[in-house]
């Protein structure tokens, strides 16, 4: 790990051990990202230290706060493993270390927690940009296979709500795509597709224009009380999204 002085903010360096030492927390840190990184391994995106002690207020009574980010797709084993090592990390060193388990997707989005976390913070573990943009991708993976598995579903309910979810499906290996090539996310839906069919031009004018099609068919069937929305129109959409997410699953070599 780099070197980092007490006084620097979260700049995307670890946090060396002689910052941690003047923190008194030095030894048992390095122990619990140690022990994250053996039983994680390439699960393991980001370890970071924050509260009184990441900010320098820290007192004889504080907690020891620490994020920690994974690409799990099953989020209970994360957090077991993660307890496990707190637990351990606690009873060793004698501290109150207290972590919060994110998903690598829940930490992507902006809110108030995160933007503390990046003014304050100090990184202790961080994978690379490229593999963490891999590591969201195959989350986004799984998770668009879920909104596929609903779809499906759906489908012997309502092709309105068939529809729906495989939009969502699809958005998101759209996504994905798009963060695999370090760009920021448009805002809106017609903004990620124009943006995915700029960044992937190889892939053809007609997938963009298919996910306009499906864009559209969502709106009706989310807005529209009155629209008649066809198994045919949903089974559409349903294939649409299974194309990009097996696309998807090849471009972060995730096997069938």
């Amino acid at each position: 790990m780099g070197m980092v002085s007490r006084s620097q903010q979260m700049d995307g360096r670890p946090m060396g051990r002689e910052g941690l030492d003047a923190l008194g927390i030095g030894g048992a840190l390095e122990f619990f990202t140690k022990e994250l990184r053996k039983r994680m391994g390439s699960r393991l995106v980001k370890v970071i230290l924050f509260g009184s002690y990441a900010k320098g207020l820290a007192d004889v009574d504080s907690d020891v706060d620490v994020l920690v980010v994974h690409s799990y797709p099953d989020p209970d084993k994360a957090m077991e493993i993660v307890a496990d090592i707190a637990l351990e990390t606690s009873l060793r060193f004698n501290i109150p270390l207290e972590p919060i388990v994110m998903t690598v997707h829940e930490y992507q989005q902006r809110s108030l927690f995160r933007i503390e976390i990046e003014r304050t913070g100090k990184i202790l573990y961080t994978i690379n940009p490229h593999d963490e943009a891999r590591e969201l991708a195959s989350e986004y993976v799984f998770l668009a296979e879920k909104w596929l598995d609903h779809a499906v579903k759906d489908l012997e309910i309502d092709p309105r709500f068939a529809i729906d979810s495989a939009y969502n499906a699809a958005e998101l290996a759209v996504r994905a795509f798009i963060l695999l090539k370090g760009e920021s996310l448009a805002k809106t839906h017609g903004g990620l597709i124009a943006q995915f069919t700029r960044l992937y031009r190889e892939m053809g004018r007609d997938i963009g224009r298919e996910l306009h099609e499906a864009l559209m068919l969502r709106n009706r069937a989310r807005y529209d009380p009155r629209a008649v929305l066809t198994e045919r129109e949903a089974r559409k959409v349903i294939e649409l999204a299974r194309k990009l997410v097996k696309l998807l699953r090849k471009e972060v070599g995730i096997n069938e």
